[in-house]
């Protein structure tokens, strides 16, 4: 009933090729079939029609209706029909939850097709009124000066029937092993033998109605069919008023925090912009000095510079960054990459631009303990490090190189301290959009894209061409996804398929899977640095998770695992996650970019540190303490 709920009538070519609305809020993935499931739970939320369910059934119903509308996207027919007949091949009974969901998407995605095996009335009705539709698309694209889709294109009829023949195989050869699951779909196969496939060839254009698409993407764009942004929705549940004054700065540190960084960011983008013409090689950072009150001038521009120098190096000290430069650390890191790589040149990106994109990314960065700024900034130098001293960049491009500071920089934008799970038990409103997909990882990755598309002054790919922002856009999506570790494994079984098939990594595809692992082993690199800042880190994330608990527990919901403050167990989780996760996925990459070895080292050091430690020893934050030794003095 709602497979095609609020259907445009363009398709996702057309979605992603334009940058829609609708593309830049489900990041160009299945992005139809999104909106579709997305609005369909909009309307049984907001009518309570799934209330009557049981607390543990409602879950279950909308993971698998979504999976089902979702497993109409015909770019995936492929994943779906293989898992189908692997379970036919293996004499499955579809008796378990799992196989039952398999048969029922397989369903689904015949009945969405079931034109095809109707009798010669219907089946013309139907693929008459599917022509027109695409017909109609095409011309669109034309007038808009777009690539016309396959089988868009009113002069390329043979196209058309081309592709349906292609699909009506496709639904064949599914049909054939499916005789079991229904009357009405054993009766149906008596229509095959081709009979419709002839058919195509007999349609006259001239009969199809025209529908009159004038002004239609204007219309479109303006009605921006994905569900409405409600601001008076809550994305989650609010922290507790103590949680915000802990964690959140108070209205008068930010009247005052606005105002500085606003001097600051015209002092600097007007000094880079002077930098920029001069083809200076260091980035300005002489201008955040003043801006330091009460620190030595000389000592704080040495510290500065003397830090940049090192922004290609694994102990690179964020937490001293943000201590000399305030909320400014990621502003400043991340022009620091744009210039050494000289983006701005080679992208045609306007200092003022720049400066406007990178202030948005750092505001909209929460005051969370560990998925903060702070976090971005880090990940996005070690991304870099892993690129210099892995030796990726021999293999990449400028788009490449782009997209994955971008990407590293963005990847956690506007992350509200509770994690997937948690929205999605809450059913909060972004599980709702993204249909418990990669909930906040879609997140950041749109609301990114959101911000160049809506903005012009801060659009950094308003200089590139489509071909360029297509490229780059299809590796950031795929980089911001790849960090849900719910799919940890499916990434790095992906990678290491190419690895056994002796792939060099100069392709593109290949290039996008090694930047993934890479901007994944950035964002759980802490175990893999030196142990003073792992433990600053692991500090950070215990209290985040702490907090989330505790939310947990007061709405009722599953506490998630780790995050139990009454049964605090950090050194059992840590070595777990090093040991099933880190050292497996860091031997991996190892094998292709071997400079990377070295942080196998801190890896096996950190793990090590649990063996003689129920807790974290603050005292270890220094990178001069010896805990070994004072480790040793207490066991005698």
């Amino acid at each position: 009933m709602a497979i095609d709920l609020d259907h445009p009538g363009l398709n996702n070519d057309f979605q992603a090729e334009r940058e829609t609305h609708l593309a830049t809020v489900y990041n160009d993935l299945s992005i139809l079939e999104n909106h579709s499931s997305t609005l369909l739970f909009s309307i049984l939320k907001r009518y309570k029609l799934l209330d009557n369910f049981s607390k543990e059934q409602r879950p279950e119903i909308r993971e698998l209706i979504m999976e089902m509308i979702l497993a109409t996207d015909m770019v995936e027919h492929q994943t779906y029909y293989d898992a189908f007949a692997q379970r036919m091949t293996d004499h499955c009974e579809f008796s378990n939850r799992e196989d039952v969901r398999n048969l029922l998407q397989v369903a689904l995605k015949l009945c969405d097709h079931a034109y095809l095996s109707k009798g010669k009335r219907a089946f013309n009705y139907w693929i008459t009124a599917q022509l027109e539709e695409q017909y109609n698309q095409g011309d669109l694209e034309k007038k808009l000066n777009m690539k016309v889709s396959k089988g868009c294109d009113r002069g390329e009829h043979a196209t058309f029937a081309t592709l349906q023949t292609q699909k009506m195989e496709q639904v064949k050869e599914l049909l054939s092993k499916t005789k079991f699951i229904c009357d009405v779909l054993r009766k149906s196969l008596r229509h095959w033998n081709h009979e419709n496939a002839n058919l195509l060839e007999d349609f006259d254009e001239s009969t199809f109605r025209k529908l009159d698409y004038e002004g239609f993407e204007k219309k479109y764009d303006e009605k921006q069919r994905a569900v409405p942004v409600d601001e008076n929705q809550d994305h989650v549940i609010p922290l507790t008023e103590q949680e915000t004054l802990k964690h959140h700065p108070t209205e008068e540190q930010k009247e005052i925090e606005e105002e500085a960084k606003k001097e600051l960011l015209e002092r600097f983008a007007v000094e880079n912009k002077a930098s920029y013409e001069k083809k200076t090689e260091k980035p300005a950072v002489y201008s955040l000095v003043d801006y330091q009150d009460g620190l030595p001038k000389n000592d704080i521009i040495q510290s500065i510079v003397t830090m940049y120098d090192r922004i290609d190096h694994w102990n690179f000290d964020v937490f001293t960054t943000t201590a000399m430069l305030g909320n400014h650390a990621m502003f400043l890191t991340s022009w620091t990459l744009f210039t050494k790589y000289d983006l701005l040149k080679k992208f045609n990106i306007k200092p003022d631009i720049l400066s406007n994109f990178l202030r948005r990314v750092q505001e909209g960065y929460q005051y969370n303990p560990y998925h903060n700024a702070m976090h971005a900034c880090d990940v996005m130098q070690i991304t870099n490090a892993i690129m210099v001293q892995g030796d990726m960049l021999s293999k990449m491009n400028d788009i490449d190189i782009i997209a994955g500071i971008i990407s590293s920089m963005v990847h956690d934008y506007d992350h509200p301290g509770l994690n997937n799970a948690f929205q999605t038990h809450s059913w909060s409103y972004l599980a709702n959009i993204y249909n418990d997909r990669s909930v906040l990882e879609n997140h950041h990755c749109s609301q990114t894209f959101q911000i160049m598309r809506t903005d012009p002054n801060c659009n950094i790919f308003g200089g590139m061409s489509h071909s360029l922002r297509q490229d780059a856009r299809k590796t950031m999506v795929g980089m911001i996804i790849s960090t849900d570790m719910t799919n940890h494994g499916k990434y790095v079984k992906a990678f290491n398929n190419r690895i056994e098939a002796s792939a060099n990594f100069t392709e593109k595809d290949d290039i996008r899977i090694a930047l993934q692992i890479a901007i994944k082993m950035a964002d759980v690199s802490n175990p893999s640095r030196p142990l003073y800042l792992y433990l600053q880190w692991t500090d950070n994330i215990i209290r985040e998770f702490y907090m989330q608990g505790d939310k947990e527990l007061e709405n009722n919901l599953p506490v998630s695992p780790l995050m139990d403050r009454r049964n605090p167990d950090i050194p059992k989780g840590q070595i777990a996650f090093m040991v099933y996760v880190i050292i497996p996925m860091f031997n991996s990459f190892t094998t292709i970019f071997p400079g990377m070895k070295f942080a196998l080292e801190h890896i096996q050091e950190n793990k090590a540190y649990w063996e003689t430690h129920t807790a974290i020893d603050k005292a270890d934050f220094d990178p001069n303490h010896d805990h070994k030794k004072e480790a040793a003095n207490n066991d005698e």
